[in-house]
């Protein structure tokens, strides 16, 4: 289980990759909107795109956001089977990212700019 807080109200995403980019990550993006959470499965194809995953292995389980701050609460199985999930079994890099204020619930997804990053070294869940 998972709970991110960022102080953004637009989207938040979180990966876990065998490195610090994007390319072959593990991607779950969400946010709130009209008081709905949403959550997405995704992958990194290159550093610049991230894809719906075709299986959902993603489950929100709480969503809030106030005038400054948006979290989301999820979780996954930490070997999901999927050949597109990053089995977190072992050391993984965490990146994060987020919106200070674009949506993402349309299946859209602007570009976070500077609001991202990673963890220098790989971490085990």
């Amino acid at each position: 289980m998972f709970i991110v807080t960022a102080k953004a109200t637009g989207w938040i995403g979180l990966g876990f990759g065998p490195s610090t980019h994007m390319t072959h990550a593990d991607l779950v993006v969400g946010g709130v909107k009209h008081g709905k959470g949403y959550i997405f499965d995704m992958h990194g194809i290159d550093d610049d795109t991230p894809v719906l995953d075709q299986h959902e292995d993603y489950h929100l389980l709480d969503a809030n956001k106030n005038s400054t701050h948006t979290t989301l609460k999820f979780k996954r199985k930490l070997d999901t089977g999927d050949k597109k999930d990053v089995a977190l079994t072992g050391p993984v890099y965490v990146l994060w990212a987020f919106s200070t204020d674009e949506d993402a619930s349309e299946g859209k997804y602007p570009y976070h700019g500077s609001d991202r990053g990673h963890e220098s070294e790989k971490r085990t869940f």
